[in-house]
């Protein structure tokens, strides 16, 4: 074993530790706390893989105290633990900003180029790998399609947008965008896009795109959202907005969104654990692995 550092993925974050001694174990750590159900995938992935924790690795987690102000001081006491951090490209970002050394996997991420966390998706060349989950997938444009097929008639769509500063960088949030205004340039249908950095930003929001009497809506799925999507989706049921999400919430989300399309997360711990191994067992440069597409799938809510 060449290598004994690296970062695991986790529900939006994931890192892994760097062992100075060879008798240490490779510390796997996850920030910010990636929750019960991604820290169970992120074990039960590795396990399938032959690594169990305890035996071959210990796992660390450091949450955020204070929301997206606590982003930086939790990356220092990530790394004060000897481990390194990703949570989505923002996280892996700030990671980056303090190590450019310790290998960063990515469970989730946007467009990790054009965040300027790697060269190129096919090498990195930096000490970032793992997933991306919209760089080559058309992921927007096929949103909007599926809503289509879903209310033909609709003509104005309502975009929630969540993928802004600070968690996303202005040239990731706006490609991502790009992507999906060509889509209803293509299919011939508006989008009004309303950003919402934080929580308390909701409410106004939803009535713009009440206002503008959008016929359907699209919610992202990064941190500002993550705790009112019931909200989101109960506001759009009452108007009968057939909505759709690029990511499988949980359960507790009631009502569901109409529609889902997303890779799974068991696909993509999968994937990004098994670049975790091809760094701590191979001794592979994390510059050298590839980062890998998730491939997308459409499934109907409930």
């Amino acid at each position: 074993m060449r290598r004994r550092d690296a970062l695991a993925p986790g529900a939006v974050a994931c890192l892994a530790g760097a062992a100075k001694a060879q008798h240490r174990l490779p510390r796997i750590g996850v920030l910010p706390d990636a929750g019960p159900q991604c820290r169970a995938l992120l074990i039960a992935a590795l396990a399938a893989q032959g690594w169990h924790e305890g035996r071959d690795y210990p796992l660390l987690e450091i949450g955020l105290a204070n929301g997206q102000s606590d982003i930086e001081p939790s990356v220092q006491r990530m790394l004060a633990a000897q481990p390194d951090l990703l949570a989505n490209t923002a996280y892996a970002l700030a990671a980056q900003r303090h190590t450019t050394k310790l290998p960063i996997v990515m469970f989730a991420s946007g467009y990790p180029v054009e965040a300027g966390l790697a060269h190129s998706l096919a090498r990195p060349g930096g000490n970032v790998s793992g997933n991306t989950n919209f760089a080559g997938t058309g992921i927007g444009g096929k949103q909007l399609q599926l809503l289509r097929e879903a209310k033909p008639d609709v003509r104005r769509i309502g975009v929630l947008w969540d993928y802004v500063p600070p968690e996303n960088p202005p040239q990731e949030s706006e490609v991502a965008f790009a992507d999906m205004a060509d889509g209803a340039r293509r299919l011939g249908v508006t989008v009004q896009r309303e950003d919402v950095a934080q929580p308390q930003q909701l409410a106004a929001a939803l009535a713009r795109l009440k206002a503008a009497r959008v016929q359907a809506l699209v919610v992202t799925t990064g941190s500002a959202l993550w705790g009112v999507q019931s909200q989101v989706m109960r506001f759009a049921a009452e108007r009968r907005w057939p909505s759709i999400v690029n990511w499988r919430l949980f359960d507790t989300v009631d009502p569901y969104p109409l529609l889902v399309y997303a890779p799974t997360a068991q696909g993509l711990m999968m994937q990004a654990t098994g670049t975790v191994l091809r760094v701590l067992k191979d001794g592979v440069n994390i510059g050298d692995i590839p980062i890998r597409a998730a491939s997308a799938c459409r499934s109907s809510g409930t």
